[in-house]
């Protein structure tokens, strides 16, 4: 392998892999703090070659203050071709989408208030007019490329990507995301060949600012007022339907409910977002550096909630802005009352085992058909059990009558006497024997009847019970409940908690990550055009965002689209956990085989439960022509009973 060089020649040693993406990876450098190394995996053309040549020797301290820009080329030995280059190293920073999201604010910046939200819309802001100032635009503004700290201060990174200008020498932007791309770019199919302007970067700049200081909404995302419209976020930035513009109705999409209101900002914020988003901003917007004024001038006019010392808001208004919200259930910088943060430790689908099986047990049972029970057969009554003594009796009696004929009358007159005793009793007992092997045919023909009855009879409503759904909903109702059951005893199971300190940065780990993964990136078919809308505007721009709350927000109308979803967070979940194992208190017990545990078993349980709703709404009353078969057969079985009682006791 060639070794890495500067631009001198000098070797430069690189130390660990601290990050790899689709374009290259960064590495430490050995022996110098606060800088990183950038190697791309493949050779970049010859153009960007000197595109990164030329930023490396326009760097300067401003544009080191608000970006991780090229600070010195690196080479490959051999020919000194161009592999990398070396940056400031960036940490205790998030994507800005973490910052301006509710959800995600709440793991990653928990303390901060209104105010701190608007100072770093401020440093967005100059940050921008920085890189504007230097002749360079952004071109490819996203929530992924601005980082934001605890203090406040953004970076912008991904610079390698911006359009640059050095003289008459102009490196195009040749990439774009299309919720941040303005109208007038919308229909550009290569961005390769096209010259972005600061104009086009103020709408990008305008959206970021929105998003921060309007509770994370896109400002064309909302409700539409006509079929053609909202069903692609992208068309309707093309169409300029602003959703909070002052001729909102005739643009045909407003703000979506228990949104904050447009008029939550000073008269001046509110004229830059409609030139911004509207037809008059492909002429000009807002400039960083008047964005940058306007918000120093909002800052000054900030006043603190006289109820609730976390309510900061701007003084144009008569009321405090957060209390009316919450009022209408909207918590923006408070805790929703009895309302868990989400949490890293909790389950992708947040059970709650008491609630589920609460659930489970009000659910209406479907009630199965049952074959009417039978009494006991009788046992028939046996009159040929005296027959012995009976035959017995007769031969005694005719052996003491053969002995007085011997001794009283001649032989002729006992031999016909003797014939008789003997041909009269052996045909009584013959003709005995045949009744009651007749009736014992007869019982035995009945009691087939009636098993042949009993059991046509369980046949067909085995079968209704199938068909109705009733026996398949009691059985899958069952299932959950055991599945329930072993997933309360797995939790059982789970080694000591982790301490506040460790649970809260693994959870703002676990963001972090999730965060990465922007849901336009993901492709799914069981996520729609549709679908993705109603995310957008419930919040869902990453992976992060997907909670019990964003879901139920975005009110998805497919089962499976919610699967996918959920599938997509938790499988980023268990790749995040085989990189950054979750450990115990003691340090000791590595919890990932327990988390993939209990995700299979809340994986089984969502199956069970939507499978358990398809089998309920497809459950069917009995109907009349299947009641007749039931009677038909009820009563055909209670005939041959009675005929075998009947026949039994005689």
């Amino acid at each position: 392998m060639n070794r890495i060089v500067d631009a001198e020649g000098r070797p430069v040693p690189l130390g660990r892999e601290l990050g790899r993406g689709g374009e290259g990876s960064v590495f430490a450098l050995d022996g110098k703090q606060g800088l990183v190394a950038k190697i791309y995996h493949e050779l970049p053309a010859g153009k960007k070659q000197e595109k990164l040549r030329l930023m490396a020797a326009g760097v300067d301290d401003r544009l080191r203050r608000y970006a991780a820009w090229p600070e010195a080329t690196l080479h490959r030995e051999s020919d000194r071709a161009v592999v990398g280059f070396i940056m400031q190293r960036i940490e205790q920073r998030a994507p800005i989408h973490m910052l301006y999201s509710p959800a995600q604010r709440r793991q990653m910046f928990p303390k901060v208030r209104f105010d701190f939200l608007l100072f770093v819309a401020r440093n967005v802001a100059a940050a921008f007019d920085t890189l504007h100032d230097h002749g360079h635009v952004l071109g490819d503004v996203n929530q992924g490329n601005v980082l934001v700290g605890e203090d406040s201060q953004v970076v912008l990174i991904d610079c390698d990507s911006f359009q640059v200008r050095f003289g008459a020498a102009l490196h195009r932007c040749e990439v774009g995301v299309a919720h941040f791309t303005p109208p007038e770019l919308q229909r550009v199919n290569a961005f390769e060949t096209t010259t972005r302007t600061s104009n086009h970067d103020g709408f990008g700049l305008a959206l970021l600012i929105f998003h921060l200081l309007m509770g994370g909404r896109h400002p064309f995302s909302g409700v539409p007022q006509s079929e053609r419209v909202g069903n692609a976020l992208e068309a309707d930035i093309r169409d300029f339907r602003y959703a909070y513009a002052r001729d909102a109705m005739r643009r045909l999409l407003v703000p979506p409910p228990r949104a904050m209101p447009i008029d939550a900002m000073p008269l001046a914020i509110i004229g830059m977002f409609e030139a911004a988003f509207t037809e008059s901003g492909v002429q000009r917007r807002p400039s960083a550096a008047d964005w940058v004024s306007a918000l120093d001038q909002f800052r000054s006019t900030l006043r603190t909630c006289a109820r609730n010392p976390a309510h900061i808001d701007g003084g144009h208004r008569p009321t405090c802005l957060w209390c009316e919200l919450e009022t209408e259930q909207v918590y923006l910088f408070s805790e929703r009352p009895g309302k868990p943060v989400w949490s890293a430790s909790m389950p992708a689908l947040a059970f709650d085992l008491r609630g589920m099986r609460r659930k489970l047990e009000q659910l209406p049972v479907p009630s199965l058909i049952q074959v009417p029970a039978l009494p006991t057969l009788p046992a028939p009554v046996r009159a040929d059990g005296w027959m012995p003594y009976i035959v017995s009796g007769l031969f005694v009696g005719l052996a003491c009558v053969f002995v007085t004929m011997l001794i009283l009358l001649n032989w002729q007159s006992v031999l016909f006497m003797l014939v008789s005793l003997i041909v009269g009793p052996t045909a009584v007992v013959i003709w005995w024997h045949h009744m009651v092997h007749l009736r014992d045919l007869r019982l035995q023909h009945l009691t087939t009847r009636i098993n042949d009855c009993t059991i046509r009879l369980q046949q067909l409503v085995n079968r209704f019970n199938q068909q109705r759904g009733a026996e398949p909903f009691l059985a899958q109702r069952k299932q959950i409940d055991e599945l329930l059951g072993q997933y309360e005893a797995h939790l059982r199971r789970v080694p000591g908690q982790l301490t506040p300190s460790q649970q809260a940065a693994s959870d703002q780990a676990l963001a972090k990550f999730l965060g990465r993964f922007a849901l336009y990136d993901w492709k799914d078919a069981r996520v729609g055009a549709v679908e993705r809308v109603r995310l957008q505007r419930a919040g869902v721009w990453t992976a992060a965002d997907i909670t019990p709350q964003s879901l139920a927000a975005a009110e998805l109308k497919r089962t499976e689209s919610i699967s996918a979803l959920l599938d997509w967070r938790r499988d980023l979940e268990q790749k995040h956990l085989k990189n950054a194992p979750i450990m115990s208190v003691d340090g000791q017990a590595d919890r990932r085989e327990l988390h993939r545990v209990q995700v299979a078993l809340e994986d089984r349980i969502q199956s069970g439960w939507q499978k358990l709703s398809t089998i309920k709404v497809n459950t069917k009353p009995l109907s009349k022509s299947d009641a007749a078969q039931l009677q038909v057969l009820v009563e055909q079985r209670a005939a041959a009973y009675q005929d075998y009682c009947r026949e039994a006791l005689s």
